[in-house]
């Protein structure tokens, strides 16, 4: 079934020639003159020639270029005599391009034309698209995966990577095409998962190092001070025989010592403050 499905699509490829929405201006200005001029055929020929210009379409229409078909199709509506299709058509026409203003060349005022282009509703409910695997789907140029359900619509089915895959415009009584074709698979992305918080053991085992050079920074330093002490022992004992020149360099050695020790035993304490935070 699927292999019937690309082979129809192939086909209908085969059959398209490219359109843009330039391609759209022809029949949306021959369907005005035809309003204006008041002559059914050209405003009929234009609305069949643009919904074949849209079956081939290779970009994304604007909003603003949107409106001008939901028109054209209003206007077609109108000329068969079908004013509540020409009201629902015109109100996607005013929603899609809000600032669009029905000119007094196309409807004087006082028309039917242009009291149903006034009297038009905005206000919609929609539905949920179902779409087919990796496509996205642009509702009245806008990126959407909501239908209206009480007024027409252009929709335009794309790939994930922008590629108009099919545009068709739609009543809102109409059933959705069959693009199941267009279904394409979608790698799975792969996710990054986050790393496991460190254990205690290995936080214990990290911080090891530090503790070891506290430790032995603390241990320098109280040797440091006991050779101090020792020294300071020997400078008090009168029984040393050492003349005055002697004393005040043993002295000044204590002293550096004692300074030496101290600024040691900073340094461990700084060393274990950062391997308690570690």
């Amino acid at each position: 079934m699927l292999a019937f499905l690309l082979l129809a699509h192939l086909a209908r490829a085969a059959t398209c020639n490219p359109t843009t929405a330039a391609d759209l201006q022809a029949p949306v200005t021959d369907g005005e003159s035809g309003v204006i001029q008041l002559e059914e055929d050209p405003v009929r020929t234009a609305v069949t020639k643009a919904d074949e210009t849209l079956r081939c379409l290779t970009e994304l229409l604007a909003p603003a270029d949107v409106a001008a078909i939901h028109r054209l199709h209003a206007y077609g509506a109108f000329v068969a005599g079908d004013t509540a299709a020409t009201r629902r058509a015109f109100g996607a026409a005013r929603a899609a391009d809000p600032a669009w203003i029905i000119t007094d060349r196309l409807a004087p005022p006082g028309t039917p034309l242009r009291n149903l282009f006034n009297t038009s509703s905005l206000d919609v409910a929609t539905e949920t698209v179902k779409l087919p695997t990796g496509t996205l789907l642009y509702v009245d140029g806008i990126k959407s995966s909501e239908r209206p359900q009480d007024r027409p619509a252009l929709l335009q089915l794309t790939s994930l990577s922008g590629r108009v895959l099919a545009t068709v415009w739609l009543t809102e009584d109409q059933p959705l095409p069959d693009w199941s074709a267009f279904a394409s698979a979608v790698p799975v992305a792969i996710v990054a998962l986050p790393k496991p918080p460190p254990s205690r053991v290995q936080k214990e085992r990290n911080a090891l190092p530090w503790w070891i050079s506290a430790g032995g920074a603390v241990l320098a330093g109280g040797g440091v001070y006991a050779w101090a002490l020792a020294d300071h022992a020997h400078y008090v004992d009168t029984t040393t025989g050492m003349d005055e020149a002697q004393l005040a360099a043993l002295r000044q050695s204590a002293n550096t010592k004692v300074v030496i020790s101290g600024g040691l035993g900073a340094v461990g304490i700084g060393l274990g403050v950062v391997a308690l935070r570690w």
